[in-house]
């Protein structure tokens, strides 16, 4: 379910509407696109991927944008990381494998994948510097820097023995990650 929120900031945040979202499943964040006007969001089941968009303005208007279940060949349950940078929707599959897709926002297409293999990814970033990175967490205690020009080029660190969680934070030159093991800010 989505919920729309009226007055967030005040004293009294109040839901303005509430939605289903299309194809039921599990999902795991939203990620909005100013130049889209639409909130992404990915879920799925076994064996299958898709990705919803939402219209900003009327969260009733659902569709699916991009429908992966022909490519997935692995046990997943919708806990997809997703972010943007206005163009493309990056995304990283993971549960068993992860894969790591690069999709247009303007259609739907897919530009770009690779493999990040048998990391559990968990959250994920794109760097706001402009840089040309993006970042992707795994509850292994990954960390993943990855070229958006090019998926395959992919800069790993271990961190540690860390369930590195989906709060993650970029600040200047920073990353901040949480940890749901030891309760740990990296």
């Amino acid at each position: 379910t989505i919920y729309s929120i009226t007055n967030p900031d005040s004293n009294s945040p109040t839901i303005h509407s509430t939605q289903s979202i299309l194809g039921g499943g599990t999902f795991n964040q939203l990620v909005y696109a100013p130049s889209t006007k639409m909130i992404y969001t990915c879920g799925g089941y076994v064996n299958s991927t898709w990705i919803i968009q939402i219209s900003a303005s009327n969260i009733d208007s659902q569709s699916v944008f991009y429908d992966s279940t022909p490519i997935i060949t692995y046990g997943f349950n919708g806990f997809a990381p997703l972010c943007t940078d206005n163009v493309y929707l990056y995304v990283a599959t993971g549960h068993i494998t992860t894969n790591l897709w690069k999709i247009r926002l303007s259609d739907g297409l897919l530009m770009d994948t690779s493999s990040w293999g048998t990391r559990p990814s968990h959250a994920c970033i794109i760097d706001s510097n402009n840089t040309g990175y993006w970042y992707v967490t795994s509850t292994d205690g990954y960390l993943a820097k990855i070229n958006t020009n090019k998926l395959s080029a992919i800069t790993e660190s271990y961190l540690g023995n860390y369930a590195l969680t989906d709060d993650i934070a970029l600040l200047g030159d920073s990353l901040y990650i949480g940890d749901e093991t030891h309760n740990t800010l990296f």
